[in-house]
């Protein structure tokens, strides 16, 4: 029988006690980067259900301002009142000024509770403002842009669950181009020309359309899409999407009512 030196022995001991240290800690490290993903992935679905609430409860306050203003007759009397114009104005100033806001003081929008004002307000002017446009606008054009917009919505955010290809590395070349249809916009004040305006309100929807999927993307923030909210964002996040369906929800009554006939 072969006798190891001693020396040797320790030397044994103490790499066969540093390899099952190493391969504790190891073990160790590896339950706990996988706690931490799994616990990611918990709380970016809470993430995801507190926005698209919020975007909900946004979007039904507007609808039914839409619809009410339209269909309760003393509404038309009320908004020409001083009263009414006056509520007009302050509502385009709230919208413009929570706006600046969000754009300058981001911080506001997490914390509490200044993001639950700033946003409550946001909306409520928003949804005004809205509901007094819809008074000039022809029923059936109004109810059939309800419907597209909310088709078109539902179909975009389903289709962001699914979607392989990641929008978010795109953001620059929407920008480019909705740049682009606003400036075009401008100049088409002066020549007033129909086909053009026809172009730039059916590229308007369009645009928005991918917004709706570029912010989607972004809520998700699934494993391919290359940017994504932070999840104390759900205030700006639930913003950003409102923003997109009411413009393409605009751009739509503008191309129906360019292209219908009188």
């Amino acid at each position: 029988m072969i006798m190891y030196p001693d020396y040797d022995n320790t030397i044994y001991n103490n790499n066969n006690n540093n390899y099952n240290n190493n391969n504790y800690n190891n073990n160790n490290n590896y339950n706990y980067n996988s706690f931490d993903q799994f616990e990611d992935k918990r709380l970016r679905k809470k993430f995801v259900r507190k926005t698209l609430f919020t975007f909900s409860l946004s979007l039904f306050t507007t609808l039914g301002f839409c619809i009410g203003f339209k269909n309760i007759p003393t509404i038309d009397t009320f908004v020409k009142t001083e009263v009414g114009e006056a509520l007009y104005i302050l509502s385009i100033s709230t919208t413009i000024l929570t706006m600046f806001v969000c754009l300058c003081c981001e911080d506001l929008l997490r914390k509490t509770p200044s993001k639950y004002i700033i946003y409550s307000l946001f909306v409520l002017a928003t949804s005004y403002s809205l509901g007094i446009t819809s008074l000039y606008i022809k029923s059936d054009i109004l109810y059939i842009s309800i419907i597209v917009t909310t088709g078109t919505t539902t179909s975009l955010i389903l289709y962001s669950f699914i979607a392989t290809t990641d929008f978010t590395e795109y953001y620059t070349y929407l920008v480019a181009i909705f740049m682009c249809l606003f400036f075009i916009g401008i100049v088409n004040i002066f020549f007033h020309n129909t086909i053009i305006q026809n172009i730039i309100s059916g590229g308007g929807a369009l645009i928005f359309a991918c917004f709706i999927v570029f912010d989607m993307q972004m809520i998700l923030g699934q494993k391919h899409i290359k940017y994504k909210y932070s999840i104390d964002d759900y205030i700006l996040a639930a913003m950003s999407l409102y923003l997109d369906v009411i413009n393409m929800f605009l751009y739509i009554i503008e191309f129906l009512t360019l292209t219908s006939s009188d």
